[in-house]
Order: structure tokens, then sequence, then C-alpha cells
């Protein structure tokens, strides 16, 4: 599972959104269908009511009875919102060192071993316009080139 710890973490947030989701669904429409009596009122309310699960705000006070599925969903929402809004930027932020570790290290090559082909190697990049710094590694010593 190591290996693959990615494909499952994304496989349990997507199963806990949509548990979250079905669970906020379904006990808002057991709680307004009793108050509303218009079929496009209720659809309404159930869905802005679980949108709102989402953004960190209740739409159900805090003495209502809304059940365990309804508590559930309460505290997941938010939960996987902020666990959502975290990995973005955590996506961003390494995404932005990436982008300036390549600035600075694109004119580098490092070359492991000695031999013709590699002198060869390093002969055809010379030739080229681009100003690059060798590193070459060979066995038991460092050298730079």
């Amino acid at each position: 599972m190591t290996e693959n710890r990615n494909y499952y973490k994304k496989k349990i947030i997507l199963f806990l959104f949509v548990i979250t989701t079905v669970f906020g669904i379904i006990s808002l429409y057991q709680y307004y269908r009793v108050k509303i009596e218009n079929p496009f009122q209720l659809l309404s309310a159930v869905l802005y009511g679980t949108i709102k699960l989402f953004l960190f705000a209740a739409p159900l006070s805090a003495e209502v009875n809304g059940g365990m599925m309804y508590e559930f969903a309460k505290w997941m929402a938010p939960i996987l919102t902020s666990a959502f809004i975290f990995t973005q930027i955590s996506n961003i932020l390494l995404h932005s060192k990436n982008m300036i570790l390549n600035r600075f290290s694109r004119n580098h090559v490092v070359l492991f071993g000695s031999g013709k082909m590699t002198e060869t190697l390093i002969g055809n990049l010379k030739k080229e316009k681009n100003i690059i710094r060798f590193l070459l590694l060979r066995r038991n010593s460092w050298m730079n080139a």
C-alpha cells in the first residue's frame, strides 16, 4: 500500500466526500420536508444547505436535533474542505519551489561514468552555444570537468 499511498488517499477522500454529501442531503431532506411543502423550494433548501455545510456554516441551528447523519456531515464537510484547501496550497508551494530550483539547475549536467561515450557527449554539449557545467562522477572520485 505504501507505493500507492496517493491512489488510496484519493479514493478514501472521494468516498468520504460522497458519504458526507449523501448524509447531508438525506438529513436535510428529512428536516425540511416537514417544514416546506413546495417540492422546488424543498429541493432548493436541501441543495443550498448541503453546499453551506462545505462552506463552514451549518444550515441548521445548534439546538436542532438533526440526527447522526447530519452530525457526521456537519463535522466531515468542513474537515474535507480544509483538507482540500491545504492540499492545494501545498501543491502550489511545491510547484513554485520546483520552478525556482529548475531555473538555477537548468544549465547543469551530471554524468556518471567515464569512457569514450561520455567524452563524446561532453564534446557535443560543449559545441552547443549554451554554457553548461559538467560534474563527472567516476568510481571512487569526483571530478569537475
